[in-house]
């Protein structure tokens, strides 16, 4: 099965119901011309009309298959909301892959889209962005700025460096959900 970026609206739109308060997408009557025969349009739509598309991909988004053709369910809410493929990253602004509320949903470029990501799991100081240096025995604060890392400095107090570390974030526009847990 092939991945797919560019959403067919129309076809989608026909296809699927999107619900943008619960981000719920289910299944509608397929007409019987996206079908080889009789049977097939009969079989699928007694199986599937009504229930909810997809499944959960290992990477914890919400996925969906259409003749063979797999989209994850964010884009196609996006794309059936909107009436339009959309352009770029979509990002799930409270972090919840699953989470296809329209209100939750917004289109921006890959590098935005890493400033509203989860603290790393083997993060020890509790902030993204800071971690001990045992070298100079103090902590050391640091922002990705445009793809490269920016040294914020060493610092004695755990607090000073995340002070530093959140006042680069306001400073480059990250989002206020960046580092949560």
């Amino acid at each position: 099965m092939k991945d797919h970026k560019d959403i067919p609206v129309d076809w989608v739109s026909s296809c699927i119901d999107y619900n943008a308060d619960s981000g719920v997408l289910t299944w509608k009557k397929r007409p019987s011309s996206h079908f080889k025969n009789r049977q097939a349009h009969s079989a699928w739509n007694s199986r599937f009309q009504g229930k909810t598309v997809g499944w959960k991909s290992s990477a914890g988004y919400l996925s969906l298959a259409i003749d063979e053709v797999k989209f994850q369910a964010h884009r196609v809410a996006w794309a059936i909301y909107h009436q339009s493929s959309p352009s770029g990253v979509i990002d799930h602004i409270n972090g919840n892959k699953t989470d296809n509320r329209i209100t939750n949903l917004r289109v921006v470029e890959f590098c935005e889209n890493m400033k509203n990501v989860k603290r790393y799991s083997n993060n020890t100081s509790g902030i993204a962005g800071v971690r001990w240096y045992s070298q100079r025995s103090k902590w050391v604060a640091y922002i990705n700025v445009d793809g490269k890392r920016k040294q914020l400095g060493y610092y004695a107090l755990l607090d000073d460096a995340i002070d530093a570390r959140k006042k680069a974030e306001v400073e480059n526009g990250y989002h206020e959900n960046h580092g949560r847990e």
